[in-house]
């Protein structure tokens, strides 16, 4: 994301999170913007934080689409529940990261899930955490939530739960 700062422009503008009417049009564009405010459960921490992919994602334009799709679905159930801003924080970061290797070549899944045996299919989101992981980035449940998104957890908060639900029922699916 860019930025611009001189005496005439300020990109993005020091109140985006206060226009609501911006706000709801990227939302719909933009994977990883939050819900504007006034539109359900408690924003002020996380409406106008862009959230994108890292650097070191490696995603298909169908994958992009198939995060956002599982974001704007876990948006709408944050609008609908009682969730703190550190959980809908949570929410919204394993949503955008739970498939950012997904479309990675087969060796390097291995070797970032320090896993030789299981499906390759099924590496994608423990690679992701262990990289998270190694970075220090992420809380553990948000690590946990991605590093099973796809098989399920016994030791999963609603994080867990909310992720592995909102992709299994994103409306993209066939």
């Amino acid at each position: 994301a860019q930025t611009v700062n001189s005496k005439t422009l300020t990109v993005p503008h020091p109140e985006f999170a206060n226009r609501t009417f911006w706000a709801r049009q990227l939302a719909e564009v933009h994977a990883n913007l939050p819900a504007p405010p006034g539109e359900g459960g408690q924003w002020h921490k996380v409406v106008g934080v862009v959230r994108q992919l890292p650097p070191w994602a490696q995603v298909s334009a169908w994958r992009r689409e198939h995060i956002r799709r599982v974001t704007r679905l876990l948006l709408d159930w944050l609008k609908e529940m009682d969730v703190s801003d550190d959980e809908a924080d949570a929410w919204l970061e394993a949503a955008v990261l739970h498939d950012a290797l997904r479309d990675a070549p087969d060796e390097e899944l291995r070797r970032l899930a320090r896993d030789a045996e299981r499906d390759v299919e099924l590496l994608h989101g423990p690679a992701v955490a262990n990289l998270l992981e190694e970075r220090g980035e992420s809380t553990p449940m948000v690590r946990l939530a991605i590093r099973h998104h796809t098989v399920g957890c016994a030791e999963w908060d609603r994080t867990g739960r909310a992720l592995y639900m909102a992709d299994f029922l994103e409306p993209g699916r066939t």
